[in-house]
C-alpha cells in the first residue's frame, strides 16, 4: 500500500467520523485498511485460487465416477431393497418360541389385522378377532392383577411404617 492510498483512507475515515458525529476515526481507518488489504490479497491470489478450485472439481468428478462403479454401491442398493421388503420371520409367538431363537428383532403382529393383542398373533391356529383389546382369550397380552397395599388397613385406614409391623385394629362398635 502506498503512502497516498493510506492518506486517502485516513481522509475518508475522518470525513465519515465527522459526518456521523464520532470521535474515533482510527476505528473507521482500521476497517478501511483491513478491507483494502483483503481485496489486495484476494486479487493477488485469484489465479492460484482458480487453479486450486479447478483441481478440486476435477478430483471430485473422478471420485464420483469411482464410487458410482464401486462394488459397494451394489451392496448398498441391495441392502436398501431388503429394507424396503419386510420379511416376517415368525407368523406368531408360538412359532417364535418353537424356533428357540433368543433374539426377537421385531414385534409379532397378527397376519390378518396387524394387532399385537389379537389371539392369532399368539398362536396362528386361533381365529383373528380384529381387535387390539387386552385380556382376549388366547392372547398373551393380559392386564396384570392390581396390587394391594400391604401396609394399609382397609378397615381403619391406618398405615404401618413398614411391611414387617403387624397392624391389628378393633372393628368399630355399633
Amino acid at each position: 500500500m502506498t503512502k497516498e492510498e493510506i492518506d486517502t483512507m485516513w481522509q475518508q475515515a475522518m470525513q465519515e467520523s465527522i459526518k456521523d458525529g464520532e470521535m474515533f476515526t482510527r476505528y473507521r481507518f482500521a476497517k478501511l485498511v483491513a478491507e483494502a488489504e483483503r481485496e489486495r490479497i484476494k486479487q493477488a491470489n485469484a489465479p492460484e485460487i482458480e487453479k486450486i478450485n479447478a483441481h478440486i472439481q476435477k478430483s471430485m468428478t473422478a471420485l464420483e465416477e469411482v464410487l458410482a462403479n464401486h462394488a459397494m454401491r451394489d451392496v448398498q442398493r441391495l441392502g436398501q431393497e431388503i429394507e424396503q421388503e419386510p420379511v416376517a420371520k415368525y407368523c406368531c409367538r408360538l412359532c417364535f418360541n418353537k424356533s428357540e431363537s433368543l433374539l426377537l428383532d421385531r414385534m409379532i403382529l397378527c397376519s390378518e389385522c396387524g394387532n399385537k393383542r389379537c389371539p392369532k398373533a399368539t398362536n396362528h391356529e386361533l381365529q383373528c378377532t380384529n381387535s387390539n383389546e387386552p385380556n382376549q382369550a388366547g392372547s398373551i397380552y393380559n392386564t396384570p392383577p392390581q396390587r394391594t397395599e400391604q401396609n394399609f388397613c382397609s378397615r381403619c385406614g391406618k398405615r404401618t411404617p413398614d411391611l414387617i409391623t403387624i397392624h391389628t385394629c378393633t372393628p368399630p362398635q355399633d
